[in-house]
């Protein structure tokens, strides 16, 4: 069965995603710019696999490619199967590769209506600093300023 019977009316698009408790961390940006290793580092901090390379989007909800499901690169180690999650809704989607502000302003994705979060994505800390707008997004914190500024309908 293809994934676009499973999946049907989906676009594809190369990005990484991460989830928990069916809300998902889309990770998009261009090659070599950690996509991988930042979903690597979340999943090491009680996060799931939704895909690694390639992403399904329909609306908010995303998903794996079939040929992809479960499978993520580590870079210098190969490529491992692990547990994934079928479906999960995107409140946050990093774009990776860039430098954000300091005090970023708050911007939504048109597509997905999720926060979006502008980060190097190499860096020491930039789990951290994704993890913590991922908990922003969710309400466990309160945003004050920056990049959620306006969460409500999340």
């Amino acid at each position: 069965m293809s994934s676009q019977k499973r999946f049907p009316e989906s676009e594809t698009f190369y990005a990484s995603c991460v989830a928990r408790d069916g809300d998902a961390i889309l990770l998009c940006g261009p090659p070599g710019s950690g996509k991988s290793t930042l979903a690597l580092q979340l999943m090491e901090r009680g996060f799931s696999l939704v895909s690694d390379d390639r992403v399904q989007l329909k609306g908010r909800l995303v998903r794996a490619p079939s040929a992809l499901e479960g499978l993520l690169e580590v870079r210098g180690v190969g490529i491992i199967r692990t547990p994934f999650v079928t479906n999960a809704r995107v409140i946050l989607k990093v774009l990776l590769g860039g430098q954000g502000a300091r005090l970023p302003s708050a911007e939504k994705d048109p597509q997905t209506g999720a926060v979006v979060l502008h980060i190097n994505g190499c860096l020491p800390g930039d789990s951290s600093r994704v993890a913590a707008a991922f908990l922003a997004c969710r309400g466990t914190y309160d945003w004050v300023v920056g990049a959620g500024g306006d969460t409500a309908g999340i």
